[in-house]
């Protein structure tokens, strides 16, 4: 994690002190996430090497992956189990794992 994320991670989650903002957080990452979709299947439809095809499918597989463990997560919050600075922590997390898997599939593809 880059200082910047690490920076952006704080200021998020400091700024975090009710449970709707936790939901519309979670609700704005859905939406980032979820608005990346239709553009990773036009780079996949539109990409003519095989390899770089490839690493895209896997990129929208991660992403796809993460959507469904942010709900998990979002689950787990609203359960009690996780204080709401875990929480926005986590979804922090997830989101630069996102960010950071679908960088490495394409740049593991270009080397």
């Amino acid at each position: 994690m880059s200082a910047n994320e690490i920076v952006h991670t704080i200021v998020v989650c400091h700024g975090i002190k009710t449970e709707k903002e936790l939901a519309d957080y979670f609700k704005f990452m859905t939406e980032s996430m979820t608005a990346m979709m239709p553009v990773v299947d036009h780079m996949i439809e539109s990409e003519t090497n095989p390899g770089m095809k490839s690493a895209l499918k896997k990129a929208k597989k991660h992403i796809e992956d993460l959507i469904k463990k942010k709900a998990e997560l979002q689950k787990q919050c609203k359960d009690h189990k996780k204080s709401l600075q875990e929480c926005c922590k986590m979804a922090e997390d997830m989101r630069t794992e996102m960010q950071q898997a679908f960088a490495n599939e394409i740049n593991n593809h270009k080397h």
